[in-house]
C-alpha cells in the first residue's frame, strides 16, 4: 500500500496561517510575499519527509497534532501582537512564567477578538472532520530533496542580490533580529526558525558597520575622561569605536544644579496625552514650569517595558531577541546613574509597586547600584491591578527623604494596559473623575489610570517642599514606552488630531523640572536615551559622553532620535527604514549625510549589543 502524503495541504496551511497573520496586524512587503512562499514550499515537503518516516496508522495523528500545533502558535503570535504591539521570542517564552500576571488581558483580547482567532483554527477543525478517503502517491524522496535544493538556492541567490538598504529582506535573514521586520520580510515560521537557530549558539556573523574616521576631543571643552581603552585584539572594534567618537560639549548647562538630588520617575506608559491641566494638575505643572522638549520621542523596543527602562537607565540600545537589562545584570555597569551617584556619597533606592521579581528586577537594580525595594520584598503596596503610583510614592519616602543626597529612581505601573473599566483598579478608583468627558471608554480609562500617577507625583512633590527640598531637588519624568494599547483611534481623540503610525505616536513628553532651569522650551529632536548624559551634564558630574548612544540635549552633538526598525529622526526630517525613504522638513536633502545618519544609527545598534556579549565596560574600567 502506498503512503498518503499531503505536501500540498502543509504548504497551503502554512500559507493561510502566514497571510492571515500579516492580514490581521496589518504588514505588507512584496517581498516578503515571495519568500513566504518559497520559505513555505520547503517547510511543507521538509514536514512531508518526516511524515514518510512515521507509520501510516500514525500519520493522521501526526497532521492533527502538527496542524494544532501551527495553528496555536499564529494564534498565539497574532494575541500577544495585539496586547504588546509585537511578537514574542523563544526567548521571551522561556523566562515566561510572568505571564501568569497577564491572563486576565490574554483573556480580554481573545474575548475582543474570538472572530478573528476562530479564522486561525479553522484549518485544525478542518482536519479533524474532514477524513480523506484517498491514496494519494508518493513523492520521490530524491525528487523532494531535489525541490527543497533548488527552493533554497532560488531563496539564497534572491537574498544575495538584494541592495544594500536598511531591512531588506537579506538583511533581516542574516544580520537582523528585530521581530516584526523578521516577519514582514520572511514570515512568521522562518522568523522562529532564525530566532531557535541563535539560541542554539548557530548564529549568523553580524557585519560590522563602516568605522567612522577618529573625531577630535577637547577634555577641556567637552565631556570626555581620560581613558584607557582595553587594546585586547577581541575588543579592538569596541575600542575604536568608542576612542574614535567626538565627545559632547560642555555648555552653559554645564553643572548648573551642582548637588541637587535626582528622582527619575520610568512612568508606565506616560505619554504627553495625559497632560491636562485639571484631570492631571501635577504633570501639567511639572510640563509648564520645567523645560519643555517639544520634540521628544519614546520608541517601543522588541521587550516593550523593560527594554525602555533599560534606555532610561543607561542612554544605551536595547538589544532585540533578548531582555537587555537582564543580559547585563552580571556585568559591569559602572556608568549608570545608580553607580555614578553612588560613586559620590548620593543615597541610591528604586523602587517599584508591581512584584519585586518581576523581570528579574531583584537582580537586574541591585547590580544597576540601587536599594531596590518593591511589592514583595519590603515596600508596602495594597493588591490590585495595576497597583496604586500613590502607595508607590507615600509607602517609599520615609526610605530616603530626610537622607540628602540622594538619587531616587521610580518604577510605576497605574498607567498599565488594558484600558477599560471594571478590570482596571486604578481606571475604576478614578472613574468619577472621567466619566463625564466626550471620548471613549478606552481614552477615558487611559486617563483614568494616569491620574493615579499625577496625584503620586503629588504627595511626592509636597514631601519635597515640606522639608525644603524641592528647590534642590531635580525631577525627571519619562514613560517607558508609548501606551501603545491603546487604540489608535482613541489616540488621535487625545491628541485631537490624526497621528502618523509610524512616527507620530511615538512622541511623548520628558518632564524636568528643577529651580535653575525651569520655563526653557527645547525644539531638539531627543529621545531617552539622552536622559542620562543629560542629567549628567547638569550636575556638573564627570562622565564620558563617548560611552553613550544617546547624547546632553542641551548640547551641540547632532540631533539623532533612533527606532527599534532604524529609522531615524533628525533635524532635517525623518527617515522611514521600512519604505528606505526620507521625508525632509524643509527643502531637499543630501544623500551622502542621510547615508552617514544610516551608518551611524548601524553603528549605534552594533555596538550596543557588542559591548553587553563582552562586558566591555568591565573591561574598561579594570585597564
Amino acid at each position: 500500500m502506498k503512503k498518503r502524503s499531503y505536501p500540498a495541504y502543509y504548504f497551503i496551511l502554512i500559507m493561510y496561517l502566514e497571510m492571515l497573520l500579516r492580514f490581521g496586524i496589518g504588514l505588507s512587503s512584496s517581498w516578503g510575499l515571495f519568500l513566504i512562499t518559497s520559505f513555505s514550499i520547503v517547510y511543507a515537503l521538509v514536514v512531508h519527509l518526516i511524515e514518510r518516516w512515521i507509520p501510516e496508522r500514525f500519520h493522521r495523528t501526526f497532521r492533527i497534532g502538527l496542524t494544532f500545533l501551527a495553528c496555536f502558535i499564529f494564534a498565539a503570535q497574532f494575541v500577544y501582537f495585539r496586547i504588546f504591539q509585537t511578537f514574542f521570542t523563544l526567548y521571551s517564552v522561556s523566562k515566561s512564567a510572568q505571564v501568569v500576571e497577564f491572563i486576565p488581558d490574554v483573556i480580554y483580547v481573545i474575548r475582543t477578538n474570538i472572530a478573528y482567532i476562530g479564522l486561525f483554527m479553522l484549518p485544525f477543525v478542518y482536519i479533524i472532520v474532514v477524513k480523506p478517503t484517498a491514496k494519494l502517491k508518493t513523492i520521490s524522496v530524491r525528487l523532494i530533496a531535489l525541490a527543497i535544493a533548488l527552493v533554497m538556492i532560488m531563496n539564497y541567490t534572491v537574498l544575495d542580490v538584494m541592495h544594500d538598504v536598511t531591512n531588506n529582506p537579506k538583511d533581516v535573514y542574516f544580520h537582523n533580529r528585530e521581530l516584526v521586520n523578521g516577519i514582514r520580510q520572511l514570515g512568521l515560521l522562518t522568523t522562529m526558525r532564525l530566532d531557535l537557530q541563535r539560541m542554539a549558539g548557530i548564529t549568523m556573523s553580524t557585519p560590522r558597520p563602516p568605522m567612522e574616521d577618529k573625531q577630535p576631543t577637547d577634555p577641556q571643552n567637552d565631556n570626555v575622561l581620560d581613558l584607557t581603552f582595553p587594546q585586547d585584539e577581541e575588543l579592538a572594534d569596541l575600542t575604536a569605536y568608542f576612542s574614535n567618537r567626538a565627545g559632547s560639549n560642555k555648555n552653559d548647562h554645564t553643572g548648573r544644579l551642582e548637588g541637587y538630588n535626582v528622582i527619575t520617575v520610568i512612568a508606565e506608559s506616560f505619554s504627553h496625552l495625559a497632560i491636562d491641566p485639571e484631570l492631571t494638575p501635577t504633570l501639567y505643572q511639572l510640563s509648564q514650569e520645567g523645560v519643555r522638549f517639544e520634540n521628544f520621542y519614546n520608541p517601543l523596543w522588541g521587550v516593550s517595558t523593560i527594554d525602555g527602562e533599560y534606555a532610561n537607565l543607561t542612554g544605551l540600545l536595547p538589544v532585540a531577541g533578548v531582555w537587555a537589562l537582564y543580559e547585563t545584570a552580571e556585568n559591569a555597569m559602572p556608568f549608570v546613574p545608580g553607580q555614578m551617584f553612588q560613586a559620590i556619597d548620593y543615597a541610591t533606592y528604586s523602587f517599584h509597586n508591581h512584584n519585586y521579581h518581576y523581570y528579574r528586577r531583584d537582580v537586574i537594580h541591585p547590580n544597576l547600584g540601587y536599594t531596590y525595594l518593591a511589592k514583595g520584598n519590603g515596600l508596602e503596596i495594597s493588591d490590585a491591578w495595576p497597583e496604586s503610583d500613590v502607595e508607590l510614592f507615600e509607602n517609599s519616602l520615609d526610605y530616603y527623604i530626610d537622607q540628602p543626597p540622594f538619587h531616587v529612581n521610580y518604577l510605576t505601573v497605574s498607567g498599565h494596559m488594558m484600558y477599560r473599566f471594571n478590570g482596571h483598579d486604578m481606571a475604576d478608583k478614578n472613574h468619577h473623575l472621567v466619566k463625564d468627558l466626550d471620548m471613549s471608554e478606552e481614552a477615558k480609562a487611559y486617563l483614568a489610570g494616569q491620574i493615579e500617577l499625577d496625584r503620586g507625583l503629588k504627595i511626592l512633590m509636597d514631601a519635597l517642599e515640606d522639608r525644603d527640598l524641592l528647590d534642590n531637588t531635580l525631577i525627571v519624568v519619562a514613560a517607558d514606552h508609548h501606551p501603545y494599547a491603546l487604540p489608535h483611534t482613541a489616540m488621535e481623540e487625545l491628541a485631537g488630531r490624526q497621528l502618523d503610525k509610524r512616527k507620530d505616536i511615538y512622541q511623548s513628553a520628558l518632564l524636568m523640572y528643577a529651580k535653575g532651569i525651569n520655563g526653557q522650551v527645547i525644539t531638539k529632536p531627543c529621545s531617552n536615551i539622552d536622559i542620562v548624559p543629560t542629567i549628567y551634564n547638569l550636575l556638573g558630574m564627570e562622565f564620558d559622553s563617548r560611552l553613550f548612544m544617546g547624547s546632553d540635549i542641551f548640547s551641540d552633538a547632532p540631533a539623532l532620535v533612533m527606532f527599534q526598525d532604524r529609522s531615524f529622526l533628525v533635524e532635517e526630517g525623518f527617515y522611514d527604514a521600512v519604505k528606505h525613504r526620507f521625508y525632509p522638513n524643509v527643502g531637499t536633502y543630501d544623500q551622502a549625510t542621510i547615508k552617514d545618519y544610516r551608518d551611524s544609527v548601524d553603528r549605534r545598534f552594533y555596538y550596543s549589543e557588542q559591548l553587553i556579549i563582552h562586558d566591555y565596560f568591565r573591561r574598561l574600567i579594570e585597564e
